[in-house]
């Protein structure tokens, strides 16, 4: 149902963080408790009006009040070649755009279809129904003015009109039957809210659909109108032209003012000093073999470490989920202790394994060169282990990890990467030679067939492994970090990203804008032609 945000801003009250106006029901309540002013419009900003089932949402996606009316008048009134695989289309991005609510046919795209589960946000989807929309509108809009009010016609006219008008009208009268009930309720209520303030929340929440379906309703009888007298010939084409446009704009500028207000718009000072590097920063990048920071302040959280360093740390949005469970399993407990034994003044640690192999050489404290601390038991770039601890599945991988000394065992999911031994050779040497975040390079000198572990993180999709130039395997190990077994003798090792996918994605870009720039010439050329002649 909350894909009537096209049509309604505010179907599902807006934004999780949008809040209310001093004249609402929950304003007078809080006013009514002899809170001050200042008070009131503080807690007021806070008050979660969307009542979805999403988690969180910064607003609707809203086509417009009027441009859904074009829509439906598009829907009987376009030429049928145009009509239908719009339709289908609008259709189309709705029901991805609800993700996990339809699981029957979403749970399918995200299995088979190809490049759909990289997405972040289903959601997003909804851009294609926010281009068929207005265009399926225009469409319509063009057939109706070429074939003037005919019988047919004007059915579809009144049916299309009757449909968005009706709709409105359904929302306005029958909204009081909604519940309003939104899991944000439940933590206020756990965190003390009474419910007689959940109940006007939620009045308000009742308030906003029907002032916001009123609004839209607006809107359409705007458009019918103007439309209307159009086809009578009661006013010109300008002024109908002229008449949507302007509403239109008024439409769209009044619901996107909610959100994006004056203050988004002020440039706010720049500081030039924001990224100068601190004086820690300055005395970790005297090393120049590649090491790890961990920025032990919110490490996960933080994106300015990696500004200058390769970062243990860091934000994705979508990050991969193996990585995700090494942080809560053994990086954050870690990280935990690193901090406590700080805090007692030790600066050595011997029982930090999982940040060993992740090669965090630097442990950032803070800004001054004395609090960086350095790591000495980090295991570095790669090394050889002389033994393998073989596991079945994943859970056993990672639960394996606890216990073992990183730099000289490596645990590895034999039924997903079958290894022909479990010992090898770890008397050679390796060391990284060229880095560049597509392309590393290493030498080894193995005395005998060895065992490499990266400290990488495995990513099959685009990375190649070669070992003298020639093309070769590589498997997981440690749960996340790339390894691979060595041959005996001196040997070049390179790992270089080459998605096969980009390769041909951007072919097929290159050859999709040459033919548009091709048609568009040639459309300009035609018509100049045909005006010439």
């Amino acid at each position: 149902m909350e894909a009537l945000t096209l049509f309604v801003p505010d179907f599902a009250g807006g934004s999780s963080t949008r809040g209310l106006s001093s004249d609402s029901e929950t304003a007078k309540l809080l006013t009514q408790n002899n809170l001050g002013r200042q008070q009131v419009d503080q807690m007021l900003s806070r008050i979660p009006t969307y009542w979805g089932d999403k988690p969180f949402t910064g607003g609707p996606s809203y086509a417009g009040a009027l441009i859904c009316f074009l829509f439906f008048l598009g829907c009987f009134l376009a030429p049928k070649e145009h009509r239908v695989w719009l339709i289908v289309a609008t259709i189309l991005s709705i029901m991805l755009s609800w993700g996990r609510f339809f699981p029957a046919f979403n749970n399918l795209m995200f299995d088979y279809f190809p490049g759909y589960n990289k997405f972040r946000v289903v959601e997003m989807a909804i851009v294609m129904a926010l281009l068929c929309i207005p265009l399926l509108g225009m469409l319509g809009l063009e057939t109706l003015i070429e074939k003037g009010f005919t019988a047919e016609t004007k059915k579809k006219f009144y049916i299309g009109s009757g449909i968005s008008a009706g709709l409105l009208l359904l929302l306005v009268v029958f909204a009081g039957m909604g519940g309003y009930v939104s899991g944000a309720d439940q933590q206020l209520l756990a965190g003390g809210t009474p419910q007689i303030l959940i109940d006007a929340i939620r009045e308000d929440r009742e308030s906003l659909l029907r002032s916001d379906a009123l609004r839209s309703l607006f809107f359409v009888a705007v458009g019918i109108a103007l439309v209307y007298f159009y086809m009578q010939k009661k006013i010109s084409y300008a002024l109908l032209a002229a008449g949507l446009s302007l509403f239109v704009l008024i439409d769209l500028w009044g619901a996107d003012s909610r959100y994006l207000h004056e203050e988004i718009y002020v440039k706010k000072a720049k500081s030039d000093n924001y990224f100068a590097p601190t004086e820690a920063d300055q005395f970790i990048l005297q090393d120049t073999t590649h090491a790890r920071v961990l920025n032990l302040q919110n490490p996960f959280n933080d994106a300015n470490t990696s500004y200058y360093h390769a970062s243990v740390g860091g934000y994705h949005g979508a990050k991969l989920q193996r990585y995700q469970d090494m942080i809560e399993r053994y990086f954050s407990p870690e990280i935990a202790h690193v901090i406590q034994q700080l805090q007692q003044g030790k600066r050595t640690f011997n029982d930090i394994p999982a940040l060993d192999m992740m090669n965090a050489k630097y442990l950032l404290a803070g800004n001054t060169k004395d609090a960086v601390v350095i790591n000495n038991g980090s295991d570095g770039n790669v090394w050889m282990v002389s033994d393998i601890k073989a596991v079945n599945s994943p859970d056993e991988e990672i639960a394996a990890i606890d216990g073992i000394d990183p730099g000289q065992t490596a645990v590895v999911d034999v039924s997903k990467f079958p290894v022909s031994k479990t010992s090898y050779d770890a008397s050679g040497s390796i060391q990284l030679t060229s880095y560049q975040p597509n392309h590393l390079k290493y030498q080894v000198n193995a005395k005998g067939e060895s065992f490499a572990v990266f400290s990488e993180i495995y990513y099959a999709d685009g990375w190649k492994a070669l070992i003298d130039g020639k093309e070769t395997d590589y498997l997981r190990a440690d749960y996340i970090l790339r390894a691979m077994p060595v041959p005996t003798g001196q040997h070049t090792i390179e790992f270089i990203f080459d998605p096969t996918s980009y390769r041909v994605g951007g072919t097929i870009m290159l050859i999709c804008s040459i033919v548009l720039v091709i048609a568009l010439v040639g459309s300009i050329g035609y018509t100049v032609k045909e005006d010439i002649l």
